[in-house]
């Protein structure tokens, strides 16, 4: 209302002698619609003028004649044009199903200005939370106690179980049901089942990701951790940091995603052992290991063994040695492709390639693409 209440005050705008002109108002209103303020009130009761001010301002609806705010059409334009406009609707019209039902379907958000009538009424409130489940905040309290109510919010938007009753976010099965449907969900359970261990074991079976809203005692919990991981390989990002250190544990998790090893101590990132069982189950996990052997040659190699595709976060100054990079194509020519360019342009390093990959050819510089031992070779199977 800042912006409108400014307007409203201001003297600079528009001026003040009253329009009484027609034709000279609507193209005035089309420049600036708050050039209805300074309309007579004849023609702030002309819907052709009105309409086209709340076009071109939405809170216009304001200097609009009682009968024009009851009219659908100007409303409905001036709250596509600014929503601030439902300020000025008159009381009738927010009673209106019909009416209220065409808003709601592209303005969700719209319930807040619906009659309490409305925002009791079952169907109606379901077309809304049904676009934006956030709309459940002003529906009725008998509504927000209505599982079903709730789970097509939530369904919708996760955190839309902020709103429900508090009888629902304490019932244990309800939450359970909802947890499936959304793991953010749980942040607004009650509090108690955040640190009840059995139930949380229950949450983290259907939706891993809601480690992060438990309690810190149970983040710190091996088993709940790893039925978390493996729910969901992204929960490992919220386990405690005791436990991100823990190596027997890493390891365990690390069996059902390489990734994990994004989230665990820089001690362990710097060990070999976690590195590599990371890269077993995850090609790209090199990503995440320390600097410090992602530049070892030999460390590399042992990944690039495991696959091929880990060279890509072999560090720059590995991929541009010349002995590595032998050391790489006679493993498997399609290393090739993650080295240098000046690697990728040596043609020892590109012979060696193509002979234990012929579609290495593809990977070469494009100086060496027109030597004629290069093409003959790529061509053989």
């Amino acid at each position: 209302m800042t912006e409108f209440n400014s307007k409203l005050n201001s003297d600079e705008v528009i001026a003040t002698d009253l329009f009484s002109d027609k034709a000279s108002l609507l193209i005035a209103v089309e420049q600036d619609g708050w050039a209805l303020k300074s309309a007579s009130l004849e023609l702030r009761a002309d819907k052709e003028v009105v309409l086209a001010a709340v076009k071109q301002r939405g809170g216009v609806l304001y200097y609009a004649s009682e009968n024009l705010k009851l009219d659908k059409e100007v409303v409905l334009a001036a709250i596509k044009q600014n929503m601030l406009a439902w300020s000025f609707v008159n009381d009738n019209l927010m009673s209106d199903r019909k009416f209220m039902l065409e808003i709601i379907k592209e303005h969700p958000d719209a319930l807040y200005f619906a009659s309490q009538e409305l925002r009791a009424d079952r169907e109606f409130v379901l077309t809304a939370i049904k676009r934006d489940g956030m709309a459940l905040e002003f529906v009725s309290d008998e509504l927000k106690n209505d599982r079903e109510i709730v789970i097509s919010a939530v369904k919708q938007r996760g955190g839309a179980f902020v709103f429900a009753s508090y009888n629902l976010r304490s019932d244990n099965d309800f939450v359970l049901s909802i947890v499936k449907h959304s793991a953010y969900a749980f942040r607004f359970a009650k509090d108690e089942l955040k640190s009840n261990r059995s139930f949380v074991l229950k949450v983290l079976e259907r939706a891993g990701r809601a480690l992060e809203y438990v309690s810190s005692e149970l983040r710190a919990d091996k088993e709940v951790v790893l039925v978390a991981v493996k729910q969901h390989r992204w929960a490992f990002e919220y386990a405690s940091d005791e436990l991100k250190a823990d190596k027997e544990l890493v390891l365990a998790a690390l069996k059902f995603d390489g990734v994990i090893l994004k989230y665990v101590s820089d001690e362990l990132k710097s060990d070999p052992e976690v590195v590599l069982a990371a890269v077993k189950n995850h090609r790209w996990a090199l990503e995440y290991a320390s600097d410090e052997l992602r530049v070892n040659p030999e460390f590399v190699l042992q990944c690039a063994s495991e696959s091929i595709y880990t060279l890509e976060y072999a560090s720059e100054q590995l991929k541009a040695n010349k002995s590595f990079a032998l050391a790489v194509v006679a493993l498997n020519g399609r290393g090739l492709e993650f080295l240098s360019e000046a690697m990728r342009a040596d043609k020892e390093i590109a012979l060696l390639a193509i002979t234990h990959y012929p579609r290495a050819f593809e990977y070469i510089s494009g100086a060496l693409q027109s030597d004629p031992i290069l093409i003959e070779l790529s061509t053989h199977k």
